[in-house]
């Protein structure tokens, strides 16, 4: 779904869709989503754009201490990604220990 996306460094509006569209084409700061459809931005003035523009990013730092839904899965999913790699360090960890133990242990008998 294409939708206006709005980078909070430089205040510029792209439309866009956010699973592609990650970085600000002006600065190369991220982009985060307007929730505005293409079609409906087009059908505003350009004094109505900058208005939906302002509010939003004063509503942003107002929440800057309370994260979007957005911002919540994106760092579970950093956190769960960790994880994973942690329990699969650990559990190669454990393999390689339980070969060494049974190498020695079937050396020892032999």
């Amino acid at each position: 779904m294409s939708e206006i996306l709005i980078c909070k460094s430089c205040k510029s509006a792209f439309g866009g869709d956010r699973q592609s569209t990650v970085n600000c084409p002006d600065c190369k700061g991220s982009l985060l989503p307007l929730q505005v459809s293409t079609d409906d931005w087009r059908s505003f003035s350009n004094e109505q754009k900058e208005s939906i523009k302002e509010k939003f990013l004063d509503d942003l730092k107002k929440s800057e201490g309370s994260l979007s839904p957005y911002h919540v899965m994106e760092s579970y999913m950093k956190n769960m990604d960790k994880n994973i790699q942690t329990i699969k360090n650990i559990m190669v960890f454990f393999t390689v220990l339980w070969g060494i133990l049974a190498l020695i242990f079937i050396l020892s008998i032999g």
